[in-house]
């Protein structure tokens, strides 16, 4: 464990719930049941009434009733780490990456889940990652799916590495790593592991690994849903967290991070000593989501044939990291300079 796992509350208080509701854009697709976001906004956007109008008091016990009863299906379900059956069902949306090329391998899959239960994951998984932050249990070399963080930190810290290159005349290899499908290749078992090592509470954890488990999957096109359906078996698992889900960005980035501490313990890494030797800063793997850079600096007394076996060690640790975790490298966007 990398914290007390006791420190994270798992209950969702009744405030917790609407504010999450009420910031959430009711555009946004979900709940193959029917139970759209716009049916939550409808409970939450003013009625119009004032407490001196005469259906004032039946219409607030009306709405309350309804929220009442939300939460404590909410509660329940947090609080013995259940799964209702209504959250089995799994809408697939296929997206063209790039318009007018509906190949099967060029689209893109987005799950649509129940609102309330992406509600639960959203809030669980949000709090776990200021808890987190809070504490500096993440590597700092991960950038991607993190507060107050953003894609363009890796990049200054690219240019001034490279700028210390130029200065120094020290050679330097710099290799550019893309992981294919991250979140449609996360195992979920691990997952979960990892993300109880950094606190998540067990019921959130049982009640994932629950819905992964007996999901059932749809596709959507224009023609409708589809009647038949695919689920998770043995013979043809059924892996990822999934395109879509409010838990998929914070769990790569757990995974990450600790696939990071990994690599800069055992990779050869960059090493970066200040002018009057008094500091030096050893970086390994630096990134934002699955688009990762790995630096590997040289000697001026040593070949070039020594420094490329360092960076070629230093891929292989991270393909070799990324394989055993279930990813893998999208060789096709990986290059070296």
């Amino acid at each position: 464990c990398s914290t007390d796992v006791s420190e994270l509350n798992s209950e969702i208080t009744f405030d917790d719930m609407q504010q999450r509701y009420r910031c959430w854009p009711e555009r946004t697709s979900t709940s193959p049941s029917g139970r759209h976001l716009s049916h939550y906004h409808a409970l939450v956007k003013p009625d119009g009434l004032i407490p001196e109008d005469d259906d004032f008091n039946e219409i607030d016990s009306a709405r309350q009733a309804v929220w009442s009863a939300h939460h404590s299906i909410l509660k329940y379900s947090v609080r013995h780490g259940y799964c209702f059956n209504r959250w089995h069902q799994v809408v697939n949306a296929m997206i063209e990456k790039e318009p007018g090329d509906p190949r099967i391998h060029q689209l893109r899959v987005i799950h649509l889940y129940e609102a309330d239960y992406s509600l639960i994951l959203e809030i669980q998984f949000r709090r776990l990652m200021h808890h987190c932050e809070d504490n500096n249990l993440l590597n700092p070399g991960c950038y991607g799916c993190r507060p107050a963080r953003t894609a363009h930190d890796p990049v200054i810290i690219e240019v001034l590495q490279m700028d210390y290159t130029f200065a120094t005349r020290y050679p330097h290899i710099k290799f550019s790593n893309d992981a294919t499908s991250c979140f449609d290749r996360i195992i979920p078992s691990v997952s979960s592991m990892v993300a109880r090592s950094y606190g998540l509470h067990r019921n959130i954890a049982q009640m994932q690994g629950n819905m992964l488990l007996n999901a059932v999957y749809r596709i959507k096109t224009q023609l409708g849903i589809s009647d038949a359906s695919y689920s998770h078996s043995d013979e043809f698992p059924v892996f990822g967290t999934g395109q879509g889900s409010s838990s998929s960005p914070s769990i790569w980035t757990l995974l990450c991070s600790k696939g990071f501490d990994i690599f800069d313990e055992h990779c050869y890494g960059a090493t970066y000593t200040s002018p009057d030797q008094t500091k030096t800063l050893k970086l390994g793997m630096t990134g934002f989501v699955d688009d990762n850079n790995a630096q590997t600096s040289g000697r001026p007394d040593e070949s070039e044939g020594a420094l490329a076996l360092r960076c070629t060690h230093d891929a292989q640790l991270w393909h070799d990291i990324l394989w055993a975790t279930g990813g893998a490298l999208e060789t096709s966007k990986c290059s070296y300079q």
